[in-house]
């Protein structure tokens, strides 16, 4: 079967394209539209790309999934909503007040029930189609549940015979977080946990409070958390927090009334309540308004140690939720060694880390994009599967986007007016300028998926470097100087430099790094001694695991410092123009363009 699978008109949508049960090409809107997130689109032109590198018409495609289960749609849900509103409205407080500020979500969260009945979503799915400029018959759509959609995602493209499966986000029609068990062929739901005991509202409430973009800017939360591990033992917030996300053992709940229910004087994601709960322990920890973050570039409010501490508590509250959950749990299915991943608050490696290691698991894997893009991917698997295909594909790499020969990107430079150079060894090249304290775009191959870079649309830059993550933060990506960077380093020498890590591709995954190499990566790891590795293996990536190899020559070190390529704000760049832009417009000192480079000065 050809089929596409599709998630929109929400945060993240994306598109991809399964043939015979295999991943062919995958595209996420925002690369395509330049819009970060691209929040409400049809992933139209997603979907066209998917096509177009298949070699397929509409008239192709066998099936259309879409990863939301509008069956739910509008009756259970209204009820849903409404029961829980009421159970909860006491706390949450009046909003008919027409003095007071702010008002209940109830009643916009109802009307954004309305958009997902079947008949209304099949016609957006036809139209958005259209307005791609695709033509032929639209093929016939079937509907995925979320966050089954998630977790097929995750186990099918895993390397494991058996796992349990976590998916967690803000919510998928009325369930938040969903436990299942894959066994060989076999994908079984064990557990669901409705709205509104959402970790992804409550994550979401914090990153709001903090002036960040809630759906979006979730890992400045995280990266902020770790500046607070040295006064983690006297840290009182993991008890505080207790009425927001309360623990119990292997179970958790969460209060909508500090998220969703309630007045919302601040910010939508946050009531007034979770304001009155962090004021009254600490007067001085107020909402930060985002006119303020702007205006003070994010930097010196949050290092301050209330809110660096604040955050700590945050993540090490749902670090303490989640990774009992999951270990209870896998206890109940006979102590499973194995995870899998996925939803949105799956990108947390934090999180992630922590499910890991002496007191978690064995193995954990991370769908990539476990945000919801990548939930077209589950849902196109299981229609496919449904249809008689295989689906069990271990991912061993995510570079299905966009690529551009030598010959279109020459006619781009000759466009653009542009001499470049075409080094017979562009590796070797490329790696002379980084160990010369140069800062590098790179740009080579198919696109990657998800939110992190890896290796196809890089930024690099030599750990050796001295100020390089000030550098990185200032001149390039133009982003909050306290962010942390990420090292890519050879598959074969990872275990030397992280404990516990054999294999991490995905960049999904916190690992602490090994002592006796700590103060070389001291400018590629987080202040609390960990980082977010990603391993480079020969097979699959091999141009960029020849850099690495051609940098440890030089350097002694068989890692770069690896971020995105784009400015803080933008999607990653997915053209060579876009690359040229970002190249000619920030601190970059090399661009290697395909076979191409490009050098300032």
């Amino acid at each position: 079967m050809n089929v596409l699978g599709l998630f929109g008109f929400g945060m993240n949508p994306g598109a991809c394209l399964l043939r015979d049960g295999e991943l062919v090409a995958f595209g996420e809107e925002e690369r395509f539209v330049r819009v970060k997130t691209a929040p409400d689109h049809f992933p139209g032109r997603a979907a066209a790309y998917c096509l177009r590198e298949a070699g397929l018409a509409l008239d192709d495609v066998d099936r259309i999934a879409f990863a939301w289960d509008t069956g739910k749609y509008p009756f259970r849900m209204l009820t849903t909503l409404a029961r829980q509103y009421a159970r909860h409205r006491t706390r949450a407080g009046s909003a008919r007040d027409p003095r007071r500020r702010g008002s209940s979500t109830l009643s916009s969260a109802m009307l954004n029930v309305l958009k997902y009945t079947p008949s209304r979503l099949r016609e957006e799915i036809r139209l958005g189609l259209r307005s791609a400029g695709l033509s032929g018959e639209v093929p016939e759509v079937e509907f995925v549940p979320h966050h089954l959609a998630h977790a097929y995602s995750a186990y099918f493209a895993s390397p494991f015979e058996e796992a349990l499966i976590l998916t967690l986000d803000g919510s998928g029609e009325d369930i938040c977080t969903q436990i299942a068990v894959g066994r060989g062929d076999r994908l079984e739901v064990r557990r669901s946990i409705p709205i509104p005991h959402s970790l992804g509202w409550y994550y979401a409430a914090f990153t709001a409070y903090f002036g960040f973009q809630s759906y979006r800017h979730e890992g400045k939360l995280m990266g902020l958390a770790g500046l607070g591990h040295e006064r983690a033992d006297q840290n009182p917030w993991l008890e505080r927090l207790a009425p927001v996300l309360a623990v119990n053992g292997g179970d958790y709940q969460v209060d909508p009334t500090f998220t969703r229910f309630g007045r919302h004087t601040y910010a939508e994601r946050f009531t007034d309540r979770l304001v009155k709960l962090v004021t009254g322990h600490d007067p001085r920890l107020a909402p930060v308004s985002s006119a303020e973050r702007h205006r003070m570039n994010g930097s010196r409010r949050y290092l301050d140690p209330g809110y660096v501490d604040l955050a700590w508590g945050v993540q090490a509250r749902l670090e303490q939720a989640v990774t009992g959950l999951a270990r209870q749990a896998a206890s109940e299915e006979g102590g499973l060694r194995n995870l899998c991943v996925a939803g949105g608050v799956g990108l947390n490696c934090k999180l992630n880390g922590a499910l890991q290691g002496p007191q978690g698991f064995d193995e954990v894997f991370v769908q990539p994009a476990a945000h919801d893009a990548g939930s077209a991917i589950g849902a196109a698997m299981r229609v496919a599967e449904q249809g008689g295909d295989r689906i069990r594909r271990r991912l061993e790499h995510v570079n299905f986007g966009p690529q551009f020969d030598n010959d279109q990107i020459r006619r781009i430079l000759r466009q653009a007016k542009l001499r470049a150079e075409e080094p017979e060894d562009l590796p070797a090249a490329v790696a002379e300028d980084l160990a010369r304290g140069k800062l590098v775009g790179w740009f080579q191959g198919r696109a990657e998926y998800g939110p992190r870079a890896l290796g196809a649309r890089s930024i690099l830059a030599s750990p050796q470097l001295e100020g390089v993550t000030d550098q990185l933060n200032l001149e390039v990506k133009a982003r909050e100087a306290w962010r942390p960077f990420c090292p890519s380093i050879l598959e074969e020498e990872a275990g030397e430099h992280f404990v516990g890590c054999r294999q991490a591709r995905f960049m999904t995954t916190a690992f602490e790094v090994c002592e006796d190499h700590r103060a070389d990566m001291r400018a590629a790891m987080h202040v609390d001694g960990s980082a977010r590795p990603q391993t480079v293996d020969a097979e699959h990536q091999p141009r960029f695991h020849a850099l690495l190899s051609e940098f440890r020559e030089r350097s002694g070190l068989p890692y770069v410092i690896n971020t995105s390529f784009n400015v803080a704000g933008e999607p990653i760049v997915a053209t060579p123009e876009q690359a040229l832009r970002c190249f000619y417009s920030t601190g970059l000192d090399t661009l290697a363009l395909g076979d191409f480079l490009l050098r300032k000065g």
